[in-house]
């Protein structure tokens, strides 16, 4: 069992360089950050001075004492190459070679785009990312894609992207839809794989936990981190409340005063040569803001694994973590995606991993509105699963809405309403989305369900003693068990004997994957599984006359 590393000259048999390699001096890195390139440096022992190391040739590093399916710590290219004596190497051709290495995202940046077929018509970034995993230039390098999501595509404009390149591509389709891209080696099936997917999927997982908190520390599934390199960085360098984005034939400006209210008004532009119209770029400018909500957490840490256990995390995938003095990470098991890892063979018995860690984050806006140019863009449709671009990091909360009406012609809601704090979790997102006035977005049975705030209480008035019905949706991000409580309402008549509802759907979908029933006054209880949907809605509804909405509970799985 050991570390193996093998070079891919351009002729001849691959070349064994393990026993050539100054382990010690080993430090691979590999990142998983919109397509960005991880430089990592060895050092190889060249005593007769019979090697010869080109660049751009592929180069690998494995560790056999793993599974045999996840073998492979690294497999890129040599870059540039120092030869030198060394402290050791000072006779007739002794030498070492320290050599740079690029990790597999170079291969985005290999190829320009020179088909007729990449004068591409309006499409989604699902559609065009589909296109070009099935292109010369892109699809003959990288040919695997189960990790290329085809949720919440969105539009795009029609562009000619010959003479560019497939980093042009990728980045253009991931600055409309909000999702991260990099290549990974997908050693199952021998091949480079595309991930292209939101940050806060709930695709691609690890097994193993980190934390801090040594009781559940047991060096199988839970490691120990290192209480001296784990540091939170909180970053408000993305936070903007306006975004002017100029595209071609144009500009638009989209603010946020949400935004502008928690932290400062403050602006950036965005230019893209490839958007060519209004409606694109503004969708694009909304899709910044919904990013610019919050600072940029990211959170470095180590630990120590075994030698059969190197790669059970990886660059790229998701991983449960739990920290005890980061304000936010310290209820619960908070799931991180990881943008950066080193691996460096600290003994024969143990790698040392350090990764580089971010939340994912949701893109909902306190307040249902961004502004532009002095117009106000409406709140997202009630059914409208796009602005939830990722699962959120520990299975937030991520939003509530009623079905429709004007809370008796109040203002909407905004994020000190005394209503929102009726939500409990051990952490959660929260936001209002308000129906507008005299419009049903939900109607039932031909009915407008307006609701106020009778007292303390959300009432529905609609037609509280002929037996009107009224509803309230949840979505939820991830496993986990939703309780909502309804009771008869306080300015509302109710019958005694009615009832509430609840049915809970996977996104899309019109099957439901759990339903209860209760009289009034009892908590309704809906288990959501872990079947593959990133997000599920609950629709809770009080049948026979108005009721009051008292709470919603969420306690991830």
């Amino acid at each position: 069992m050991a570390l193996r590393v093998m070079y891919v000259p351009s002729s001849g048999s691959n070349v064994d360089l393990s026993t050539r390699l100054r382990a010690s001096t080993a430090v691979i890195t590999s990142n998983a950050e919109q397509g960005s390139v991880a430089i990592s440096q060895i050092v190889l022992d060249d005593p007769e001075g019979g090697i010869n190391i080109l660049g751009l040739r592929p180069f690998s590093l494995t560790e056999t004492a793993e599974s045999s399916n996840q073998t492979v710590i690294f497999n890129g290219w040599t870059a540039d190459r120092d030869v030198t004596r060394g402290p050791s190497m000072r006779t007739a051709a002794a030498r070492l070679w320290d050599v740079r290495l690029t990790d597999t995202n170079m291969t985005i940046t290999r190829r320009i785009m020179r088909g007729a077929d990449a004068n591409r018509p309006a499409e989604t970034d699902v559609a065009r990312v589909q296109w070009l995993l099935g292109t010369t230039e892109f699809g003959a390098i990288v040919q695997t894609s189960r990790y290329v999501s085809t949720l919440f595509p969105v539009a795009m404009d029609a562009v000619d992207y010959r003479d560019q390149s497939n980093q042009q591509i990728l980045d253009d389709c991931s600055q409309q839809s909000g999702k991260n891209y990099f290549v990974f080696y997908d050693q199952p099936v021998a091949h480079y794989g595309l991930y292209y997917d939101f940050p806060g999927s709930s695709k691609y997982r690890s097994a193993l936990r980190l934390t801090n908190i040594l009781g559940y520390v047991d060096n199988d599934i839970t490691f120990g981190v290192s209480e001296t390199d784990t540091k939170l960085n909180r970053d408000p360098s993305r936070v903007y409340s306006g975004v002017v984005l100029p595209y071609v034939g144009g500009e638009v400006y989209v603010q946020s005063d949400a935004i502008a209210a928690e932290f400062i008004r403050r602006d950036t532009t965005a230019p893209s040569v490839n958007v060519k119209t209004s409606a694109k770029a503004t969708a694009r400018a909304n899709r910044y803001l919904a990013d610019a909500t919050t600072e940029a957490d990211v959170i470095t840490t180590s630990f120590l694994v075994p030698l059969a256990k190197v790669n059970h995390l990886v660059e790229g995938q998701a991983v449960q973590c739990r920290f005890t003095h980061f304000p936010g990470y310290d209820q619960g098991w908070n799931w991180m995606r990881v943008l950066k890892r080193t691996v460096t063979a600290t003994s024969e018995e143990y790698y040392t991993i350090e990764v580089e860690m971010a939340a994912a984050i949701g893109g909902l806006l306190a307040g249902g509105g961004l502004t532009s140019e002095g117009a106000t863009y409406p709140a997202p449709v009630i059914n409208d699963p796009v602005p939830l671009q990722s699962c959120v990091a520990a299975n937030h909360l991520t939003y509530f809405y009623t079905a429709g009406g004007t809370r008796g012609g109040l203002a909407p809601a905004t994020p000190d309403d005394p209503f929102l704090g009726r939500f409990t979790s051990t952490t959660f997102l929260q936001y209002w989305l308000p129906g507008n006035p005299g419009i049903s977005e939900y109607p039932t049975a031909g009915l407008v369900n307006q609701f106020y705030e009778g007292g303390d209480a959300l009432c529905n008035v609609g037609n509280s003693t002929a037996g009107g019905t009224a509803n309230v949706r949840i979505t939820v991000v991830g496993p986990g068990t939703l309780t909502v409580l309804i009771t008869a309402g306080l300015a509302c008549t109710k019958p005694s004997t009615a009832t509430v509802s609840g049915l809970a759907y996977p996104s899309g979908s019109a099957t439901p994957v759990d339903t209860d029933s209760q009289p009034v006054g009892t908590a309704l209880t809906l288990v959501i599984p872990d079947d593959g949907f990133c997000t599920h809605y609950a629709d809770c509804t009080g049948d026979g006359g108005g009721f009051t909405f008292e709470s919603a509970t969420w306690s991830p799985a």
